[in-house]
């Protein structure tokens, strides 16, 4: 048995007995992860959005591991924002649960989850430009378009850093359907 500790995000919650959960964690270390843990009266319960910091038993025989010593370090603020931004959120975790492979520690992608929790002015033009982000570093981002602002857009995603991306005013509502668009198709 080893334990080892460093700071995650939670990505999917799935019960699988009465106080038994699996998580999907995204690790700042380690890369994406599941995990398996223990409901106890002590601890508050888990939910997406949480970035924790916690040990893990890892034991060889074992391909989900067991976690320990949870602590909440910060999570993403969803009580002053509309549900707009909540949504938008919740389908940049989905990105990463869904396109990250296993066991592959991208540090940029866990910097950008934690800058969108520590940000107080989140906005969902912000987190859609996020999302650009890391469809970029995953290298599935659709880098072509026709539209010239569009363009601009997706050549400053790529080259910059998220502090400078949510930096970044908006565009028309036209132009952010079109950078949705690219969001689903990518």
């Amino acid at each position: 048995m080893s334990l080892f500790k460093t700071y995650w995000i939670v990505l999917k919650t799935t019960k699988v007995k009465e106080n038994d959960f699996l998580l999907d964690v995204f690790c700042y270390d380690y890369g994406k992860l599941k995990l398996k843990t223990t409901k106890s009266k002590t601890i508050k319960t888990l939910d997406i959005w949480y970035i924790l910091n916690f040990e893990i038993d890892v034991q060889k025989q074992n391909k989900i591991h067991e976690i320990k010593n949870i602590k909440i370090k910060n999570e993403f603020d969803y009580l002053n924002k509309n549900y707009l931004i909540i949504i938008k959120y919740l389908e940049l975790l989905k990105i990463i649960n869904d396109k990250c492979p296993l066991w592959m520690p991208i540090f940029e992608i866990f910097n950008i989850l934690n800058e969108i929790n520590l940000t107080k002015n989140i906005t969902e033009e912000k987190i859609i430009f996020s999302q650009l982000k890391i469809l970029n570093i995953l290298w599935v981002l659709k880098q072509e378009n026709n539209n010239e602002k569009i363009q601009k857009v997706l050549s400053f995603v790529n080259k910059e850093s998220i502090k400078n991306i949510l930096k970044l005013k908006w565009l028309s509502e036209d132009e952010k359907k079109i950078l949705e668009k690219i969001i689903k198709l990518s």
